[in-house]
């Protein structure tokens, strides 16, 4: 199993759109985009979320998503319970949004690696 402290990763964050430049979505289960980083490329892939019209079990769609999409770690606003167990189940890691640098989802990428390093 991959965690946050050891590479390769991919790493999805809940944008308002599909773009690293855009802000990150303090929705998790009805945000618009998951914007993906993957560590091994160093590149991003934008995925439209699927379940952001869904009326009911938007969060656990939106983490079967990100279980398709092979991601390691969801940085992004607090989750519900149910997609929190979700990902728990399938071994991916969850942190929040960092306090500061989050403008845009670039920035909160660049945020978390930083903690990273200093925890390191």
């Amino acid at each position: 199993m991959r965690t946050p402290e050891r590479e390769p990763l991919r790493i999805a964050i809940p944008a308002t759109g599909a773009g690293s430049d855009q802000p990150p979505d303090d929705r998790f289960g009805r945000c618009s985009y998951f914007a993906v980083f993957d560590t091994t490329r160093g590149d991003w892939s934008f995925v439209a979320n699927p379940a952001r019209q869904d009326a009911h079990g938007a969060g656990i769609a939106a983490a079967r998503c990100l279980i398709d999409q092979q991601v390691d770690l969801v940085i992004g606003p607090q989750l519900g319970p149910k997609a929190a167990e979700v990902l728990a189940e399938a071994a991916i890691a969850c942190q929040p949004l960092p306090a500061e640098g989050t403008a845009t989802v670039d920035h909160v990428l660049a945020a978390w690696l930083e903690e990273r390093e200093r925890k390191a």
